[in-house]
């Protein structure tokens, strides 16, 4: 996220704009920065979640992973129900992973409210396939789950491409304004600097010298 952004505008301007960062391109700089570091401590948190034996018999049921993979065919096409015991090992998964969310949550409050906005909507989707197959109620099978589960990850990455193309834009927007500002402000300086040399011109003292050759005086002023 942001990138691209961050690549394309990290440079030193030429012209009367000088080399001086933009407060977008120092923001886009810290973005970049915050989504890494968030970015790599929610996986790792999640991959560790993932990788508790005690949810080993669950593992081969769904598809739980921080990579972008397609899904094995098995899983969305299995038409078994849950037992109890894997609903209580759904359960317990799903309050693992809170504090793998905060994580995430936590790195997007510190980006911007769109990528906060986007996180919260991915969560609320996905939770509601949770509910409805641990609930029991609807007799979802794992095929249905696990088909919910990856429609809401294509949901959720087109949420997140959204606002990080929101983002983008703001930053670009302000970028240019500033570039223009600066732009403008150089240009009025070099006019500034040109009307005070021809005042300073005008009423520079002057020195006249004479020679006087002949019948002819000749003078010269400096």
């Amino acid at each position: 996220m942001v990138r691209a952004f961050v690549a394309a505008v990290v440079f030193c301007s030429p012209g009367l704009t000088g080399c001086m960062e933009t407060a977008a391109q120092i923001e886009g700089a810290r973005i970049q920065k915050e989504a890494s570091t968030s970015g790599a401590n929610g996986k790792e948190c999640l991959r560790s979640a993932f990788a508790k034996p005690q949810y080993a018999e669950i593992k081969t049921k769904t598809y739980f992973s921080v990579e972008d993979r397609d899904w094995p065919l098995q899983t969305l096409n299995d038409d078994s129900l849950p037992t109890k015991g894997q609903i209580k090992q759904l359960y317990a998964l799903y309050a693992d992973i809170q504090t793998c969310r905060k994580i995430i949550l936590d790195g997007a409050n510190k980006i911007h409210p769109a990528l906060t906005l986007a996180w919260v909507q991915n969560f609320s989707e996905s939770d509601k396939y949770w509910a409805d197959f641990t609930g029991g109620k609807n007799k979802m099978t794992w095929g249905q789950f696990n088909q919910g589960l990856k429609g809401a990850g294509v949901d959720g990455q087109a949420r997140l491409t959204q606002a990080a193309a929101q983002i983008d834009g703001h930053l670009q927007a302000g970028h240019r304004y500033e570039m223009e500002q600066r732009r403008k402000a150089a240009e009025a300086m070099s006019e500034l600097a040109v009307q005070q040399q021809a005042i300073l011109a005008a009423n520079r003292p002057r020195m006249t010298s004479c020679n006087i050759s002949g019948n002819t005086a000749l003078c010269s002023s400096f």
